[in-house]
């Protein structure tokens, strides 16, 4: 199953998730790259069709990370564990979601969750 890599909202910056994804695939992990200005509805299309093991969500920006993106998330089994990264998910209270500090962190937690 693969890892579902995004930047959400209206998110420009997609750097750190192209490094992330180059990381990942360095450690043979299938990944579905969405990269910057992603919507939800792109999110959940492709989560339903494609029942990632895992989901990154980046937010550089505050404006750009909204708690609902990871509630909104479609319900599936089984559930893929969900990151979010970037210093846009500082202020935000969120439940369902692992926040990673590093592109270290991000790459152990998500091999975890992909059970390697």
């Amino acid at each position: 199953r693969p890892v579902l890599i995004a930047s959400i909202g209206e998110e420009t910056h997609s750097l750190a998730i192209t490094a992330l994804a180059a990381a990942l695939a360095e450690r043979g992990i299938a990944i579905q790259f969405l990269g910057a200005r992603t919507p939800q509805g792109a999110i959940n299309e492709v989560v339903r069709k494609t029942a990632p093991a895992a989901i990154f969500l980046w937010a550089q920006l505050k404006k750009n990370a909204d708690a609902e993106i990871v509630t909104g998330l479609p319900a599936m089994r089984p559930k893929p564990v969900v990151f979010v990264g970037g210093p846009g998910w500082d202020a935000c209270e969120l439940q369902g979601a692992e926040r990673v500090e590093d592109l270290i962190a991000a790459c152990t937690h998500i091999e975890r969750a992909v059970g390697l």
